[in-house]
């Protein structure tokens, strides 16, 4: 069940529940600090409040749930800032799953503060890891003037091809234009292929999921691909430009091949 709203409880310094915390087995999702916060405030030595000037830079020692909503709200910045990619339900399994087990600490609430108390060290940690585990893979296929067609997953870490697969016909020699994205929102990257008017998507072990063309099969040239989130709905897009020779038009479908947007990168005259 995707969360839209995270319950979030507040702990003391013992990491026990504080007096002013609400609990429960379905309205909280994680625990987090809420008690002797310091801040920043606003400094107006001249302006009286309830006979009080504004002359302090900063103040404390605040409690409250709202400290412990903010301490969840900036740790999720953080881990989005560590991979920009990541989809909202990873980013938020990464939060709650790595946070630490409290309920030795609160016999009366068991399992009653969510998955326990944030640990925001382990949450970048396990973010950092799968955004490396992504970068342990090369894809590598033939350039368009070589006669070949094999694309093969190689594995950095081995220097091994585990993953190797023909996307077109074997007869085919005019070479490939490659990416990968993920293009269903699944959380698994997808392989997109391209040669003359043909675009085809391949899950990560080379089994072909959706294919479509862009042109009639009498045009003459091939296609540059992409893949990448172009409008910030959480899945890669596929991004088609021509080779040289031909219109500056870029083209942009989603992995059904519906056209979601075209521009011209430059004057439509240019080749």
């Amino acid at each position: 069940q995707e969360h839209n709203v995270i319950g979030v409880a507040g702990t003391d310094a013992l990491d026990q529940k504080t007096i002013f915390s609400n609990y429960g087995f379905s309205c909280v999702d994680i625990a987090a600090p809420g008690v002797s916060f310091m801040g920043l405030t606003v400094v107006n030595p001249y302006k009286l409040y309830k006979n009080r000037l504004f002359d302090q830079y900063y103040q404390g020692y605040w409690d409250g749930t709202s400290m412990s909503t903010a301490v969840v709200s900036g740790s999720l910045a953080l881990l989005k800032s560590i991979n920009p990619e990541i989809k909202r339900a990873e980013l938020i399994n990464f939060l709650l799953n790595t946070a630490d087990n409290v309920n030795a600490l609160n016999p009366k609430y068991p399992d009653q503060l969510g998955h326990g108390r944030i640990n925001l060290a382990s949450a970048a940690s396990a973010v950092y890891e799968d955004l490396m585990s992504y970068r342990k893979w090369v894809i590598i296929a033939p350039q368009n003037n070589i006669n070949n067609n094999i694309i093969r997953v190689f594995n950095g870490e081995s220097n091994t091809a585990p993953v190797f697969f023909k996307p077109f016909a074997d007869n085919f020699g005019g070479g490939v234009s490659v990416s990968a994205g993920d293009t269903n929102g699944d959380g698994l990257e997808e392989i997109v292929a391209s040669a003359g008017t043909q675009v085809k998507i391949f899950d990560g072990s080379g089994k072909l999921k959706n294919q479509f063309s862009i042109y009639q099969k009498n045009w003459r040239g091939y296609l540059n691909v992409a893949a990448g989130d172009t409008n910030g709905d959480g899945t890669a897009e596929i991004i088609v430009g021509l080779s040289k020779n031909n219109e500056p038009k870029i083209r942009i479908f989603n992995d059904h091949g519906i056209l979601q947007s075209q521009f011209f990168a430059y004057n439509k005259n240019f080749r």
